[in-house]
């Protein structure tokens, strides 16, 4: 399929509005999945900038969505007969765990498309011995030595193989 303006802003516009690029692209009258991300790709018309913001766009719409599946108990319960007619409500573990994987694949999803955003943020802090943080301001290494480390290195390197082939002979 040609590349078309009107097409592609059909697509994005749905992107931004949560559809996935497949769902989209099933639809009659659209291209392909691949052919689209060849647009992309060249850039036809300036897409690709359009195409970055729909996809941030997603990443919002499906970030709510994490919370209105996880607000939403509506069929958390369900209407079950006992075997004496009785009518008991108890919990659809089904449901319940069908909703806990949506969420979950959202999260894992937009944790690997924006991790600045939606991604663990990990902090990492040295400690000194007594348990307190280490201040990099404070701790200074002081080297006597004029020569690189490098050079002193290898000149001891070369030295101890001198000491060790003389001793072979």
């Amino acid at each position: 399929m040609a590349y078309s303006r009107e097409i592609a802003d059909q697509i994005l516009s749905q992107m931004a509005e949560g559809m996935t690029l497949r769902e989209i692209c099933k639809q009659p009258g659209m291209p392909s999945a691949p052919t689209v991300r060849r647009w992309v790709v060249a850039d036809l018309d300036g897409i690709a900038e359009r195409y970055v913001r729909a996809r941030d766009a997603q990443a919002n719409h499906w970030a709510d969505e994490i919370l209105e599946i996880a607000n939403d108990g509506s069929n958390d319960w369900m209407q079950l007969q006992t075997e004496r007619g009785n009518v008991k409500t108890v919990l659809d573990r089904e449901h319940v765990q069908r909703s806990a994987l949506r969420i979950d694949a959202r999260k894992w999803l937009l944790a690997k498309l924006h991790p600045q955003l939606f991604g663990e943020r990990i902090a990492h802090q040295t400690l000194g011995a007594d348990g307190r943080p280490i201040d990099p301001t404070k701790h200074t290494i002081t080297i006597n030595d004029d020569r690189p480390v490098l050079d002193g290195f290898l000149v001891e390197f070369s030295e101890q193989k001198q000491i060790e082939s003389d001793d072979n002979k």
